[in-house]
């Protein structure tokens, strides 16, 4: 039980630090209208609305992370180099779905440095699948796609149009809005059947956005897979969006409800524990912490915080650093000769400030 949820609290930080590095907002109701359309099978999910983060000071390291993100990254490539549709421009929203979470709980419990996308062990995902929408036409694209690629062949799903390459298949999912799978030939073609039986996303993942509430946001979802004895959560999702402030919002749902109360007792309790590290502080979580908290429903357990933007941006600032530094150091770089310059933590108020989500 306590190793379960050690991993599920490191989860939930790295879930929470790769959330606040994207730092983009979401229309619930609008992305949930989205990931109805889309084919199941996955077991994980992101969801970034381009719309509301164009003028964010974060877009542009956000766009670079994802970019340089080895599951992430291709898909925004197919988009624009394929499709001719500018990510920063043209994109509303963006869903990507893996068989493979971007962020696994294995993955979360040992490794050093979890923003480096160099560490993610991704050698088992076949293939993903993406949903575009936003200021393009769907029969233009596909029309584009064949005219570009000399093996291009019509597809037909249901009474969806598409077009299959050797690289990828691209078929309509609405007038502004298209499906786009890489990968392996098998894989695609199991999703395209799941899409043509009507086999949609699960319910867990529509649903978690009811459960996150109407704040718009990053939506990182997951449907943990575990090997051998199974873990104490069996999904968690996580919304965040930068308004007057960052606010935070996350849902674990665990294998019972006697699960979910002591582990919300123990996330109270690390908590308290983590207001008295002063590496908290030096890391500019503090506020963070103070601001948290944690209630129990039946099975579910939620998780709320927020920070300023100055404090946000604290946060952001350290996190890169730390980035730049391990990469520099796997590059056999010396750190000291690239001195950062120090970042003063905003203070944290004696009382915290109440994140309200609804």
């Amino acid at each position: 039980m306590k190793k379960n949820l050690s991993v599920l609290i490191r989860s939930a930080v790295t879930f929470g630090v790769s959330a606040l590095v994207l730092l983009t907002t979401l229309e619930a109701r609008a992305m949930g209208d989205l990931l109805e359309t889309l084919p199941g099978g996955h077991d994980a999910v992101m969801a970034v609305d381009f719309d509301e983060t164009r003028d964010s000071p974060f877009f542009g390291p956000a766009l670079g992370w994802m970019r340089s993100h080895p599951a992430v990254g291709p898909a925004l490539a197919a988009v624009e180099e394929t499709l001719q549709i500018e990510v920063q421009e043209d994109l509303e929203e963006l869903v990507i779905l893996s068989d493979t979470p971007p962020l696994n709980l294995a993955m979360l419990s040992g490794m050093a440095n979890p923003m480096d996308p160099s560490n993610l062990d991704l050698s088992s995902v076949r293939g993903s699948a993406l949903a575009a929408r936003g200021d393009f036409e769907a029969a233009s694209v596909l029309t584009s796609v064949r005219s570009r690629a000399s093996d291009a062949v019509d597809l037909s799903v249901g009474a969806r149009a598409g077009v299959r390459t050797s690289q990828l298949d691209v078929v309509t999912l609405a007038p502004n809005a298209v499906l786009v799978l890489t990968g392996e030939r098998a894989y695609r073609d199991e999703v395209l059947g799941r899409l043509e039986r009507g086999e949609r996303l699960g319910a867990r993942f529509v649903g978690a956005l009811a459960k996150l509430g109407e704040a718009p946001g990053v939506i990182m979802m997951i449907q943990p897979n575990y090997q051998g004895e199974a873990g104490d959560a069996s999904f968690a999702a996580l919304s965040v969006r930068l308004k007057a402030s960052v606010l935070a919002s996350m849902v674990m749902t665990m294998r019972d409800d006697e699960r979910a109360r002591v582990s919300a007792q123990e996330i109270a309790a690390a908590r308290q524990q983590a207001l008295s590290n002063p590496l908290v502080t030096v890391f500019g979580l503090a506020p963070a912490a103070q601001n948290l908290a944690v209630r129990q429903q039946a099975s579910d357990i939620f998780v709320t915080t927020s920070m300023t933007q100055g404090e946000a941006k604290v946060l952001f600032d350290k996190v890169m650093r730390i980035v730049k530094t391990s990469e520099d150091l796997e590059q056999g770089a010396n750190p000291a000769s690239q001195p950062a310059s120090p970042t003063e933590a905003a203070p944290v108020p004696e009382d915290g400030v109440e994140a309200d989500f609804n």
